[in-house]
């Protein structure tokens, strides 16, 4: 079975102001090369709604060191997004990482970039590779950001 361009969702256990870390994205190199859309499961969604000023303020984000080493080692040739289940890849009491990563992600480092989607519920669904996904932006002027419906076949 081929699995270029696919979703690949990652489980990533990770608690309040923790990072993702490049050193837990390193195993998985063969599927990152692989997938179009990176999923990352923290498991902090929980918190949505039984703790939502936890969930908010204390989440866990992607660290920098992960978004360069996606960025320096040119994976953004097939990932166009990458998305986490947690409020922001800039959490409040790490801002300059977090704004180091959406730099890096972005495309202010280098050449190419990676879309990012936070926020994204995956609370049900399989760990791995899934079958599909879209994503539906709502387009607003003048704003840097904006909600996105994904839906996702598994």
């Amino acid at each position: 079975t081929s699995y270029q361009n696919l979703p690949l969702l990652l489980d990533i256990p990770k608690d309040a102001t923790e990072p993702i870390t490049a050193a837990e994205l390193m195993p998985y190199e063969n599927q990152l090369r692989q997938c179009d859309l990176l999923m990352l499961r923290t498991g902090f969604e929980q918190y949505r709604t039984s703790d939502p000023q936890r969930y908010s303020a204390k989440g866990p984000w992607l660290g920098s060191d992960a978004a360069k080493y996606l960025m320096e080692n040119h994976f953004y040739e097939n990932i166009k997004t990458v998305a986490g289940d947690f409020v922001s890849f800039a959490t409040p009491d790490f801002l300059p990482d977090g704004h180091e990563t959406h730099n890096y992600l972005l495309g202010n480092h280098g050449d190419g970039y990676i879309c990012i989607i936070e926020d994204l519920s995956m609370l049900y669904l399989p760990s791995g590779f899934l079958k599909s996904a879209v994503s539906m932006p709502y387009f607003i002027e003048g704003i840097d950001s904006a909600p996105v419906t994904v839906w996702v076949e598994y």
